[in-house]
């Protein structure tokens, strides 16, 4: 590596183009603005943080500022910046930014109204995004957990010896909870034909094609480095790396299921297939069915495909059937050929969890009676 210098954040940025892992992408706004209004999927990353940039701008805020005091990443993103690139990109004003969340919290309650159960929500104390997390639950069944030390996603990884007392402790925890909800707790296994806000989701029969006839078979990892602006996913990608080489081992087949594409319009009726992951070695016929589900980026067989993970570790120990599904909108899972604002409405959380819905539909079809139990991490988490 170049030598160290005197200025801490410039020692950060050599230290992270050492890795080869993280890509700075555009060093110029007029440049970024010019990446992100790109509508083609030929470039898949490229494609996935369009889809993000969207979601955040249409959905969320998820707005990551260095303005706010003396910060170590420095004083140079505003609030303002990501305004602008919604408005530049997307068309996007204040108002319209501010409607999209007050819709999507009267649809989901925020975290002062989550109405979820059987739940652990982790969050890590050294993790910017943990302030989206949830943090108290007057629900016993639901369990938020401060992770001392943690950083983002750090529950997902396979167990280390450097592993704080906090985070063996939550893995502690986990595994209790899993016992409890596949073998004694009463699990609701039914799927509410209504979304949140009691929007009517439309009957729609989902498909699967296995392995080789899916025309998802091969996976192929991405050659190139993923641009991540907006501080998303450096964890994933080393965990993707690591784990991709393991597939073949675990036996894993790569699959698509059908899906509509608007699940609340009853006129639409195109339709397209996502990809989903599968991992059988372990299951018992009494096993549940765990569901890793997939968020902001391109998918693969990452979290099914490592003995050492928490995810395949508990899997094994309950004889579980696991999955991993990737997010419309994202690697392959492509709802419409192109990315313009008129089809960018069919990339959003309330259409993500229509999907699941009915990707449960299905696999019930193949594992009546078992029970499921759903992970997720960052905004799959949420």
């Amino acid at each position: 590596m170049n030598k160290p210098s005197k200025n801490k954040v410039l020692n950060l940025g050599l230290l992270y183009s050492h890795s080869g892992v993280y890509n700075f992408g555009q060093q110029r706004y007029k440049d970024l603005v010019q990446y992100l209004n790109y509508t083609s999927f030929d470039d898949l990353d490229r494609s996935a943080m369009r889809s993000w940039i969207w979601q955040t701008c249409n959905e969320f805020g998820f707005f990551g500022t260095t303005d706010s005091g003396n910060s170590f990443f420095g004083s140079r993103i505003s609030l303002n910046f990501y305004i602008d690139i919604c408005m530049d990109v997307f068309g996007y004003n204040v108002e319209k930014i501010k409607a999209g969340i007050a819709k999507t919290l009267k649809v989901y309650g925020g975290m002062e109204n989550y109405t979820g159960t059987n739940v652990i929500a982790p969050r890590g104390s050294i993790d910017p995004w943990s302030a989206l997390a949830l943090k108290a639950s007057n629900d016993s069944s639901v369990i938020p957990y401060l992770i001392e030390e943690g950083s983002h996603c750090s529950d997902m990884s396979p167990p280390s010896e450097s592993d704080s007392e906090s985070m063996k402790n939550l893995k502690a925890l986990i595994l209790q909870n899993i016992k409890k909800w596949i073998g004694v707790s009463p699990i609701n296994n039914f799927v509410d034909a209504r979304s949140s806000n009691n929007k009517q989701k439309k009957l729609y029969g989902s498909q699967i094609t296995w392995g080789k006839d899916s025309g998802f078979y091969k996976y192929k990892p991405s050659k190139k480095q993923l641009r991540r602006s907006f501080g998303r996913y450096l964890h994933k990608e080393i965990l993707m790396k690591k784990f991709t080489e393991n597939a073949a081992y675990m036996n894993i087949t790569q699959n698509a299921i059908s899906q509509p594409a608007d699940h609340f319009n009853k006129t639409d009726a195109k339709e397209w297939n996502q990809r989903f992951w599968n991992n059988s070695v372990f299951y018992k016929s009494d096993g549940p069915v765990f569901l890793m589900i997939d968020g902001e980026g391109p998918g693969g067989p990452s979290f099914i495909n490592d003995e050492n993970s928490p995810f395949l570790t508990w899997a094994k120990r309950f004889g579980a059937d696991t999955y991993f599904l990737e997010h419309r909108g994202y690697g392959e899972s492509l709802p419409t050929s192109e990315q313009s604002m008129e089809t960018l409405k069919y990339i959003s959380s309330e259409q993500a969890l229509a999907d699941i819905a009915n990707f449960i539909e299905a696999i019930n079809e193949i594992r009546p009676n078992s029970k499921w139990i759903t992970f997720g991490g960052s905004y799959k988490y949420n």
